[in-house]
Order: C-alpha cells, then sequence, then structure tokens
C-alpha cells in the first residue's frame, strides 16, 4: 500500500519573529490535524526555532521596506518558484 502524502500547508511571513511570537498556536493547530506544515520567512535570529515547532523553515528573502516595484517582482518570481517546488 502506498502510503498517504500529507497535505502540506505554507505560511508565509516577513520576519521569523512574527511566526514564533504570533502564529505559534496557527502552527500546532495545523500540525495537529495532520498538515505539514512549511515555514518561508526571510533568516533571523528566531529562525532557529521554527524547527523545534514542528515545521519546516525555507528561507526566502525579501525587500521588508517594500518601496522597490523591480525586488517585488523578484520577489513574485522566487513566490513563484517557490509554489512549484513545494506544491502546497
Amino acid at each position: 500500500m502506498t502510503p498517504v502524502a500529507r497535505d502540506k500547508i505554507i505560511v508565509s511571513i516577513n520576519t521569523s519573529w512574527n511566526v514564533v511570537n504570533f502564529r505559534k498556536g496557527l502552527i500546532e493547530a495545523l500540525r495537529s490535524r495532520g498538515y505539514e506544515v512549511v515555514v518561508v520567512a526571510p533568516r533571523d535570529a528566531y529562525s532557529s526555532l521554527i524547527a523545534a515547532m514542528g515545521c519546516r523553515y525555507v528561507e526566502l528573502d525579501m525587500d521588508n521596506s517594500g518601496t522597490s516595484p523591480l525586488r517585488d517582482l523578484v520577489l513574485l518570481w522566487r513566490y513563484w518558484r517557490l509554489l512549484r517546488r513545494e506544491r502546497p
């Protein structure tokens, strides 16, 4: 019998700090319902804590100031590649 793939949810936010401090409950609830949770955020001092929450961390550089349309376009392209690879 082939094992059933778990449904995957991507949680993406502009800081790992935010995930650890404000999305931990959401991630725990999703995991308790059997979802594989992938957290996408830029690397910061809190990024290493994400794995301890039981989910996978994917680093994605972002320009948090959001003042450059070109950088935003590059970020959109990176998201597109990430979503094609992860297939949530």
